[in-house]
């Protein structure tokens, strides 16, 4: 119980006691440039990382990305479908699931790759309404 309140007390002076020193540095207190005089703040530059300059740029790289990724695990998924196509041996339920797992792979890869042709209708789209 002793250790406790010893606990919670220094706590509480520590937060107390550091907080104006925090505010302080957040606030440009003395010798930071705020009124007090000193040098004028620096002016921060902030740089665009991804190269992009419009919304539609920034999808049609998020696309391109994806797509990077995908491919190879749609390539995966289709080889991995014909694989149960093989082993089944005749099985229905084995075919089943085979024809399911192909199903739903054609399905992912039509989406994704129908993604960047849509993104692109998209893109023409506003940009004639804009003209």
């Amino acid at each position: 119980m002793k250790y406790y309140v010893t606990t919670s007390v220094l706590f509480l002076f520590g937060f107390l006691f550091g907080m104006p020193h925090v505010a302080d540095a957040q606030s440009g207190g003395a010798g930071t440039g705020g009124t007090s005089g000193g040098p004028p703040p620096q002016i921060v530059k902030l740089e665009n990382p991804l190269k992009v300059g419009s919304i539609p740029e920034f999808f049609a790289l998020l696309i391109d990305v994806l797509l990077i990724f995908a491919v190879p695990i749609i390539v995966f998924f289709i080889i991995y479908a014909g694989f149960l196509f093989v082993t089944a041996r005749g099985n229905e339920d084995q075919i089943k699931k085979a024809k399911n797992a192909l199903l739903w792979t054609v399905i992912g890869a039509v989406l994704l790759l129908g993604a960047k042709t849509l993104l692109a209708i998209i893109i023409n789209t506003v940009d004639q309404l804009r003209i």
